[in-house]
C-alpha cells in the first residue's frame, strides 16, 4: 500500500474523530482547545472520517477493501450533498444552521471524494489527479492565508467560511488523493528511475518548501519589526535565488552523474551486444522470436545471414518461410512446431532450407514456448544454426563407415571364395595333365579353368577394394606410368576418342605399386570410354600440389602436405549427385546388364586408399567427369627395375615339407601335388596338430607350408613355435587374405615368403623349389 494516502487517511480519522468526540461530549470546541484552533462542525467531522476511511481502504490491494473504500467516498459525497440541500445558504452566505456545512466546506468534501473515485477508476485517473491537484493548491492558499492574517476577521469573505483546522484537513485529504495514483498518471514521473524522475524528486520539494519558508520568514520578520518592507523583499528574492540555484546546480550535477552512468551502461551493453553478434556470427547462430498471437517474427542479423535473406525486407511470414524449406522436411517441421506448442516435447529439429542464392543448407533450430497464465502459448523464441558443415562431415563419416563395412564383407567373401578357387584351379590343372590334349574332357576342363581364372580376377578386385591385397610398392614417377600405358589405352579405346596426355615437368616421386597404378588408369579409362559412346576427349594429366590445413579440413582422409596429382578427365555424360554418392560401392553400376561388374571404380578406390591417397570426383550431368587422385610425395630415391629370369623350376625334390591347411580340399591338393614330385609331405589341419606331428619325428623338416588364418592357432604363431626348435626351417605362407599377421599396410613383413590364393600347380611347385634352393644355398 502507498504511504502518503495511508498517512493522510490516518490524520483525517484522528482529526475528525477528535472533533466528533468533542461534539458528542457536549464540548464542540474540544479540538480547538487541544490544538488552539477554531472548532470543526460535526458534519465536517463526519465527512473527514469518511474521507480518511476511503483513503485507507482504497490504498489496500484487496478487492473487498477497495469496494468498501469507494462506498465510503460515495458516502462523503452524499453527506456533502445532503448538507447542501438542508442548508438555506445564499450564493455568498454567512453561517447557516448550527450543523450546516458552509458552501466551501461541502464543495471541498464533494470535490475531494469525487477526485478519489476518479483516481481509482480506469478511465478517470488523470481527471481525478487534476481535481486533486487543484484542491491541493486551493486549500494551500486557504491555510497560508490563515497563517499570515492577524485575526480571522481579516480573512476574505469566501475563505472566512472555513476554519484553519478544516483547511488543513482538506489540504491533507486532497494531497492523499493526488498521491493515490503513483503507478500511472501525473505521479508516475516521481517514481520513475529516469533523469526526469530524479529531477522531479529533487526539484519538486524545493519548489514547494522554498517559497513557503521564505514567505513565512518575510511575514514574521516584518510583524516583529526585524526589517522593513524593502529589505524583506530583497531578502526574499536573494534567498530564493540562492536556494533555487543550489538545488538546480546540485540536481544538474546529479543528472550529469546519472548520464555518465547511463553512457557507461550503454557502452557496456553495446560491447555485450557486439560480442553476442560476433559469437552468433562465429557459431553461425541466429536468434528468432515468434509472436504467435499476430504471427509476426523478429530475427537477429545473423538469422538473416543464416537464411541468406535481406534484412531490409524483414522476416518472412510463416507460410512464406515454409515454402523455402525443402518439401521433404516441411511436414516434419510443422509437426515439431505442433508438438512443442502442445507441450509434448521441446522444439528441436534439423531440416534443409533453400537459400535465395540457390544453396541448400542444413539448419538446426531449437526453441522454447512462452505461455500466459492460462497455459495458452503466446510466444516462441529460439535459435537457428547453420550446421551444413557438420552435416557434410557426418555424411562423409557415414560414407566412410559404410565403405569400411562393405570392405570387410568383401574381404571375407574373397577369402572364402579364394579357398574354393584354389581347389578348383588345382584339380582342374591335375585333370588336364591326365587327359589327352585333343580329348573333349581336356577342352571342357579348359573352359572350367578359364571361368575360374575370371572368378579369381573378380576376387582380386574385391581384395583391392577391401585393401587386403599384397602390394609391392616402388618409388616411381607417374609420368613413366602414363608413357608405358599410352599404347595400351589407345588400343583399348575407340578411334573417335581423343587421348591427350599432359605430363608435368619436375614431377615429384611417389611410392606405390606400379601394377596397381596401371590398374587404376585402366579402370578409369574404361569408365570414361563407356561414358562417351559417341566419342569425345580423354585427358590424362599429372601435377604437384601442396595441400594446406584449410583444404584438408573438409576432407578427413587427407592430411596437409605435398602430393602428386593424377587427373583423368572425360567429356562424357557426367553423373548426378545421387550416382556420385554410390560411385565407389562394389557392384554398383549404371551400365546395362552384362556390360559391367560394378567393381572397376571400387577397385580404384581401394588401391588409392591402400596407397594412403585420396580420390576426388567432380561431375555434373552432361558436362563430363574428372577424377583427381592425390598420392603422397616421397623423398626416397627411385627404384631400379628387377628383371626376373624365366628358368623353369617345376622340378621336384626329396625334402620334407609340413603342410598345414584347415580347408581339407586345398590341403589334399597341395599334398598330392608335392608328393607327385618326390617330396616327403606331412599334413595337419591346424597349428596345434602341426606341433604334435613335428614333435613326433626326429628327421629335419625343410619347409613349413602353412595357411595364415586358421582356427585355434594361426600360421604366424605356428612358424614362430617351430622355428624356436628348428631355426633353419623355411616357411611359405598361403592365404586368401592375411589380416595383419604377416602384412602391414599391404606390405609383407621383411623376409616373409607368401603366395596368394588361388594359385596354379605350376606356380606352387616353382615357388617351393625356389625357397628350398635358397635355403640350401644359405646352409652351404
Amino acid at each position: 500500500m502507498d504511504l502518503c494516502p495511508r498517512l493522510a487517511g490516518g490524520l483525517l480519522l484522528v482529526a475528525g474523530g477528535i472533533s466528533l468526540g468533542g461534539t458528542l461530549a457536549n464540548r464542540p470546541n474540544f479540538a480547538g482547545e487541544i490544538a488552539d484552533l477554531p472548532p470543526m462542525s460535526a458534519a465536517s467531522a463526519v465527512a473527514m472520517i469518511l474521507l480518511g476511511s476511503a483513503l485507507l481502504l482504497c490504498s489496500s490491494a484487496t478487492p473487498l477493501a477497495l469496494k468498501a473504500g469507494r462506498a465510503a467516498a460515495w458516502s462523503a459525497v452524499l453527506t456533502g450533498l445532503a448538507s447542501l440541500l438542508w442548508s438555506s445558504t445564499p450564493v455568498l452566505p454567512g453561517p447557516g444552521g448550527p450543523e450546516s456545512l458552509r458552501w466551501l466546506e461541502w464543495l471541498g468534501i464533494m470535490g475531494v471524494a469525487l477526485a478519489l473515485l476518479l483516481v481509482k477508476s480506469r478511465r478517470g485517473l488523470r481527471l481525478g489527479q487534476g481535481l486533486a491537484l487543484m484542491a491541493v493548491l486551493s486549500f494551500l492558499v486557504v491555510s497560508l492565508t490563515f497563517l499570515f492574517i492577524q485575526t480571522p476577521s481579516d480573512a476574505p469573505l469566501v475563505i472566512g467560511q472555513l476554519g484553519l483546522l478544516e483547511a488543513i484537513c482538506f489540504l491533507v485529504a486532497s494531497w492523499g488523493v493526488f498521491c493515490s495514483g503513483r503507478e500511472t498518471g501525473l505521479m508516475a514521473l516521481l517514481h520513475r528511475d529516469t533523469p526526469g524522475g530524479q529531477a522531479a524528486r529533487r526539484l519538486l520539494p524545493a519548489a514547494v518548501l522554498v517559497p513557503i519558508t521564505l514567505g513565512i520568514l518575510r511575514h514574521f520578520g516584518q510583524v516583529y519589526g526585524l526589517f522593513g518592507t524593502g529589505f524583506g523583499i530583497a531578502f526574499l528574492i536573494t534567498t530564493g535565488v540562492g536556494i533555487v540555484s543550489f538545488v538546480v546546480w546540485h540536481t544538474a550535477l546529479r543528472l550529469d552523474s546519472v548520464d555518465a552512468e547511463r553512457r557507461k551502461l550503454d557502452e557496456t551493453r553495446a560491447r555485450s551486444e557486439a560480442r553476442l553478434r560476433m559469437a552468433e556470427k562465429v557459431a553461425r547462430l541466429g536468434t528468432w522470436d515468434w509472436n504467435i498471437t499476430d504471427d509476426s517474427l523478429e530475427w537477429s542479423d545473423e538469422a538473416f545471414h543464416v537464411y541468406g535473406l535481406p534484412t531490409e525486407a524483414g522476416p518472412p511470414r510463416t507460410e512464406q518461410f515454409m515454402q523455402m524449406v525443402l518439401p521433404q522436411d516441411r511436414e516434419a517441421l510443422r509437426q515439431a512446431f505442433r508438438e512443442s506448442l502442445q507441450g509434448v516435447k521441446p522444439f528441436a529439429l534439423e531440416y534443409r532450407f533453400n537459400r535465395p542464392d540457390g544453396r541448400p543448407i542444413h539448419v538446426l533450430v531449437q526453441g522454447e514456448v512462452l505461455r500466459d497464465e492460462d497455459g495458452k502459448p503466446v510466444r516462441m523464441r529460439g535459435t537457428a544454426q547453420d550446421v551444413s558443415e557438420k552435416a557434410r562431415l557426418q555424411q562423409q563419416l557415414h560414407q566412410a563407415q559404410k565403405m569400411e563395412g562393405i570392405g570387410r564383407l568383401a574381404g571375407g567373401v574373397a577369402h572364402d571364395f579364394n579357398n574354393l578357387l584354389t581347389a578348383i584351379l588345382g584339380y582342374t590343372e591335375l585333370a588336364q595333365k591326365a587327359s589327352a590334349p585333343d580329348s573333349p574332357a581336356y577342352r571342357h576342363l579348359a573352359h572350367v579353368r578359364q571361368a575360374a581364372d575370371r572368378a579369381a580376377a573378380l576376387t582380386q578386385q574385391l581384395l583391392a577394394f577391401a585393401r587386403k591385397q599384397i602390394i609391392e610398392p616402388k618409388v616411381i614417377c607417374l609420368n613413366d606410368v602414363l608413357s608405358s600405358m599410352d599404347k595400351m589405352l589407345r588400343r583399348l579405346l575407340q578411334e573417335n576418342i581423343e587421348i591427350v596426355t599432359l605430363p608435368a615437368r619436375g614431377l615429384w616421386l611417389v611410392r606405390v605399386d606400379p601394377t596397381q597404378i596401371e590398374q587404376v588408369l585402366l579402370n578409369l579409362a574404361v569408365n570414361a570410354r563407356d561414358a562417351m559412346p559417341h566419342g569425345g576427349k580423354l585427358v590424362l594429366e599429372t601435377g604437384n600440389a601442396a595441400l594446406d590445413e584449410q583444404y584438408c579440413a573438409s576432407r578427413p582422409d587427407l592430411r596437409p602436405g605435398e602430393y602428386v596429382v593424377l587427373s583423368v578427365t572425360d567429356t562424357g555424360s557426367g553423373m548426378s549427385d545421387e550416382v556420385k554418392s554410390h560411385l565407389f560401392e562394389p557392384f554398383f553400376t549404371t551400365k546395362e546388364l552384362g556390360k559391367g561388374t560394378g567393381l572397376g571404380l571400387a577397385t580404384v578406390f581401394g588401391i588409392v586408399k591402400q596407397a594412403e591417397g585420396h580420390i576426388a570426383v567432380y561431375s555434373e550431368p552432361g558436362r563430363g567427369s574428372m577424377f583427381r587422385i592425390y598420392l603422397p610425395r616421397t623423398a626416397m630415391p627411385a627404384s631400379t627395375r628387377h628383371i626376373s629370369d624365366n628358368i623353369d623350376k617345376t622340378r621336384g625334390g626329396t625334402e620334407t615339407i609340413l603342410v598345414v591347411e584347415d580347408e581339407p580340399m586345398i590341403r589334399r591338393l597341395i599334398v598330392d601335388t608335392l608328393s607327385s614330385l618326390g617330396y616327403t609331405v606331412l599334413e595337419a589341419s591346424n597349428g596345434e596338430e602341426a606341433l604334435t606331428r613335428a614333435a613326433d619325428i626326429s628327421q629335419p623338416i625343410h619347409l613349413l607350408l602353412t595357411d595364415v588364418v586358421m582356427p585355434r592357432m594361426g600360421g604366424r604363431k605356428l612358424a614362430d613355435a617351430l622355428m624356436a626348435s628348428r631355426p633353419r626351417l623355411a616357411v611359405l605362407y598361403i592365404s586368401g587374405y592375411t589380416e595383419n599377421a604377416i602384412v602391414h599396410q599391404g606390405e609383407l613383413d621383411a623376409h616373409v615368403e607368401f603366395m596368394h590364393k588361388p594359385f596354379t600347380h605350376a606356380a606352387l611347385t616353382r615357388r617351393v623349389r625356389d625357397i628350398l634352393d635358397a635355403r640350401a644355398g644359405l646352409t652351404e
